[in-house]
Order: structure tokens, then C-alpha cells, then sequence
């Protein structure tokens, strides 16, 4: 947990994701009382170097009564009989709750300074009931969550730690949840994840070498071998105990059993394209920078009512392998896809930006196809006859809406083109043998985004319909990906090239392709449609 990054920082925040009955709590306690008391009253040689390190760092704030601490849980946790309230006088009796509200939540715990009469620190408890100003404020010294945060609270409480502060989460992740994939993948944040699975908790002479085998499998914990028996756990727990909870949440949660075994997040089951990964499908920036005059590329775009249409463009290789070499909008000229909030184009200013990407980059020639979504594309126009897709067509970009729009078949589609042979790849990644059909560019870091973060709500019975449980926050640019790789298994490379091959100029110019003879070298706007001087 507190283990420092090679640059010296501790993690922003820390995601604590054990399963249930390995002691979350517990440590979350703990954690109180070497941030209040200090290392010594915990034993130093029972904790990490690190964790010592950092409690002790905090003495000058402890001693003078100002450290900005905050407790974040539900309300239930923090009224009598809760689980933080009875944990704290079970484990904590120095800490007071106090300042009981209308409802009976404690908003403060008070703990007194150990060795300094009249100095104390105090965690202020908010709760994930209330509204989101009701969670802002000054800057915190440390924040603890206990139970997975809900997506309305992550920006205020993420806002906390401005000043240089940390967070660190205690939970069960059993309902969908994909802030944590975001921020993991994020910029601005260095996050880490911690795994803990039930049979860590079991007493290790009871453990047996399937019970470590699976805590491998699904966490990658090595348990070590004890020489008098089973593996060294630091486990309290009987194995006839933790096989009757698991047998009760098999009976009353199966939905939820995964994830309270072996504290892997529901998310994470939830994902679409759970095979794909930034080592294998990621491609650096210098891979087919220049795309070669015979590879043929498509455009594939879904458009949006509230934002900017998203835009791939992706090349047939004469393998038939697919590679993603370009997007729009890009998140260095937006920002990430989903965070945008208006939609800020024309559809002839989104065609002028298209069409000067292509030519700017020196494929327009190349474009044999425009695919687009079947379904917003074919919605009727507003404010003339026709469909939307008709307006486009006025601009020179005739979309294809043919394409399969099954959402289940597509989905397998990608995951098919997005298979690797993973033993192959370990040992000879090299080999085009262990490449994946499918990968994308650098670059094209929203499609990335939505590849790792595109997932399915998993409902609690399992029988609501596909189209309703998958959250559609990054479905644009995966819908993108989804389209081209279904379409392409009707147009393989052969046909793709024949039919580029037979194109005239005019036919060029109808599908928004400019030949060269026809090219100007400047255009009035740039690629984020401003008007740029001297430019008329």
C-alpha cells in the first residue's frame, strides 16, 4: 500500500479489493491508528518499512492536532451498530465518534493525541448518500473509502487530494463498476490495484495445494509452502467456515460469488474484450506510419447526438490482419471521448475535417470504404426529408450502413480477431504466428480506452437482454471497431483491392476522396474545426 513508485511518490490511490472475510476493515483501521497514534503503537516490526515510514513522516502534522483526514463509507457503517462504528470500538476504543446528525450518522471521529493532552485529529465521515457538494472542501492529507465509491462521488473525492494527499479504497468490487479501469488507465493519477482472495485468510496448515492453486490462478499470489504443513497465510480462518460462506453466497448471490472469493471486481467479468491488452494489440506510433500505396483503408464512424461523431480509420493488410492507425476526435485535441460535452460541428465542418485528416496525411487516395452505424445513421433528418446519413452523402461521404449490427455476433467477431496464441507470443512474440488479426495504433488512445473499458452490467438474475446491460459510456469508438472487423469478414483484401483498382476519379470525389489534381494544399479550418488565420 504504501510502497513508493521509481520516482519517489506514493500512489495517489490505492484500491484495497479483497474478497470477503480476508479482513478489509481490519486494515482500514489499522491504518487510523498508525496515521493518528504512530508506528509504535502498532508494533514496528510487525508492518512494512514503508508503511513505518510513511506513519511516521506524519508526526509534525499529528503532534500540532492537523492532519486533514476523511472517512467516506455508508451511513449505516457510521450509526450505532454499524460495521466501521463496532469495528472502531471493538479494535479502536481510543477513536470517539461523534457529532451525530439528524439520521444518527457520527460525522466526526475524534482520536486523541496519545502523549499530548489536549491535541487530537479527527476524521470527518462523509457518506455515499449525500449529494456531491456535500463532498467537497479543503484538501486532504488521506482519505479512506470503505466499499466501493459510487461513480457520482469519484470526481469530488478524487478533488481532495489536490494538495498532495492520498486515497486508499477498502472493497468487495460486486457491482459493476468501471471508474476504476479509467483511473487505472488515466494520466493525471498514479493508481494501484491489490488483490486479496478468501483463502488467504484461511489457516495455512488447512490450505491445500488446490486452494493455492486457484489464489494463483485468479489473483497471481503465490502462496509460500510451510515445511510442517499447507502454506504460510497469516490465515485465521477455519477452511469448514469459508466453505460454508462460499456455499451461502453460491445459494443467496451466485451473481456476486466470483467476486467475494476471490475479490476479483464484477467489472473486470463484465468486460467485452477481455483478451485484449496494450502489450499484444497496442503497436507503437512508428508502426505503419506511412501506410503502403496498395493497402486499402476504411473509415468507420458512429455518430453521436451530443458530441462529436466518432471517427476511425483502419487498413486491410494483405493478410487480411487489421491494424487501427487513426482517430477522431483525438484526445489530445479533445480530451477523453466520453468527458466531452458538447457536440461543437456541422456535419460539413465534420466532413472538412475528415477530409483534410486524409489528405494532410496522404491517404485519401487509399479510402475504398465508409462504414457507418445502421442504426443513428438511417434516424430521419430534423430539419429536411431523408436520413441522417443523406446529409453526409451532400458532402462527398456515402456511408455503407449494410453491416451486421448483432451485437452479440460482433462482439465474438472482435474477440476472434483480437485471439493470440499466448504461449507462442510469450516465447517467440516475433513470430506473426502469435500476432493478434486486430491492432491498433498509440495514437488512437480513445479506442483504446474503450477497448479495455467496454463492459456489460451484469444484471442480477442474468435474463435482461444484451442490448440493455451493456453500458454504452465507451460504446462509440468500440462500436467503431466492432463495425469494421464485421464488415471486413464480407471484404477481404482481394476484394478490396480489385474494387480500389476500378475506381475512377468521380467515383473518388463521391465517396469525399479528393485525387490530387484536385487537392488544394490549404484548408480554412484544422482538426478541431477552428477557422484559421489569414485563411478565408
Amino acid at each position: 500500500m504504501y510502497t513508493l513508485t521509481p520516482d519517489g511518490r506514493l500512489p495517489d490511490l490505492v484500491s484495497v479489493e479483497f474478497a470477503n472475510g480476508v479482513g478489509k476493515s481490519h486494515l482500514m483501521i489499522i491504518v487510523m491508528v498508525g496515521v493518528t497514534m504512530g508506528p509504535e503503537y502498532l508494533g514496528v516490526a510487525d508492518y512494512p518499512p514503508c508503511a513505518v515510514a510513511y506513519w511516521t513522516n506524519l508526526k509534525a502534522k499529528r503532534d500540532a492536532g492537523k492532519l486533514s483526514l476523511r472517512l467516506v463509507c455508508t451511513a449505516d457503517d457510521m450509526k450505532a451498530g454499524g460495521s466501521v462504528y463496532e469495528l472502531l470500538k471493538a479494535v479502536f476504543p481510543w477513536a470517539k465518534p461523534v457529532s451525530k446528525d439528524n439520521n444518527d450518522v457520527f460525522r466526526q471521529i475524534d482520536i486523541p493525541h496519545p502523549s499530548l493532552p489536549g491535541v487530537k485529529n479527527s476524521f470527518a465521515v462523509k457518506t455515499f448518500d449525500q449529494k456531491e457538494d456535500k463532498h467537497s472542501g479543503s484538501t486532504c492529507d488521506l482519505v479512506l473509502i470503505n466499499e466501493n465509491l459510487p461513480e457520482n462521488l469519484t470526481g469530488e473525492t478524487l478533488a481532495r487530494t489536490r494538495g498532495g494527499g492520498n486515497i486508499v479504497q477498502f472493497a468487495t468490487i460486486l457491482d459493476y463498476s468501471s471508474q476504476l479501469d479509467e483511473l487505472e488507465n488515466g494520466e493525471r493519477f498514479i493508481m494501484r490495484r491489490t488483490k486479496g482472495h478468501i483463502y488467504e485468510n484461511c489457516i495455512g496448515s488447512q490450505v491445500t495445494d488446490e486452494m493455492a492453486a486457484e489464489v494463483f490462478e485468479e489473483i497471481g499470489v503465490m502462496l509460500g509452502k510451510d515445511s510442517k504443513g499447507g502454506y504460510k497465510t497469516g490465515g485465521v480462518l477455519q477452511k469448514s467456515k469459508i466453505d460454508a460462506m462460499i456455499e451461502g453466497w453460491a445459494r443467496s448471490c451466485p451473481h456476486q460469488l466470483k467476486a467475494r472469493k476471490t475479490g476479483k471486481p464484477i467489472s473486470s467479468g463484465g468486460k467485452i474484450h477481455e483478451t485484449f491488452s496494450d502489450v499484444v494489440h497496442v503497436k507503437p506510433g512508428a508502426y505503419l506510419k506511412k501506410i503502403p500505396a496498395l493497402y486499402p483503408v476504411v473509415q468507420i464512424v458512429d455518430p453521436h447526438p451530443a458530441r462529436p461523431d466518432a471517427s476511425i480509420w483502419g487498413v486491410v493488410l494483405p493478410t487480411n490482419r487489421l491494424h487501427i492507425f487513426r482517430e477522431w476526435p483525438t484526445v489530445e485535441g479533445f480530451g477523453f471521448y466520453e468527458q466531452i460535452k458538447e457536440k461543437r460541428f456541422t456535419v460539413s465542418q465534420k466532413c472538412d475535417i475528415w477530409k483534410k485528416i486524409e489528405a494532410d496525411e496522404g491517404f485519401a487516395d487509399q479510402v475504398v470504404a465508409r462504414v457507418g452505424d445502421p442504426n443513428r445513421f438511417k434516424e430521419p433528418n430534423a430539419d429536411s426529408e431523408g436520413q441522417l446519413s443523406d446529409l453526409y452523402a451532400d458532402h462527398g461521404f456515402d456511408f455503407d450502413l449494410s453491416v451486421c449490427d448483432s451485437l452479440e455476433f460482433g462482439f465474438e467477431k472482435v474477440n476472434e480477431y483480437l485471439y493470440y496464441d499466448q504461449m507462442l507470443y510469450r516465447f517467440h512474440p516475433e513470430d506473426p504466428a502469435s500476432q493478434a488479426r486486430l491492432t491498433f495504433s498509440e495514437s488512437c488512445r480513445n479506442v483504446g480506452r474503450a477497448m479495455k473499458n467496454f463492459s456489460r452490467k451484469v444484471s442480477r438474475d442474468r435474463t435482461a437482454p444484451v442490448s440493455s446491460v451493456v453500458d454504452e459510456k465507451f460504446g462509440c469508438f468500440a462500436g467503431c471497431v466492432r463495425y469494421f472487423v464485421v464488415w471486413h469478414a464480407d471484404n477481404p483484401f482481394n476484394t478490396l483491392s480489385m474494387a480500389r483498382a476500378a475506381k475512377s476519379d468521380d467515383d473518388r470525389i463521391r465517396e469525399g476522396r479528393i485525387p490530387n489534381r484536385f487537392r488544394q494544399a490549404e484548408s480554412s479550418i484544422n482538426l478541431h474545426g477552428r477557422q484559421l488565420a489569414g485563411v478565408r
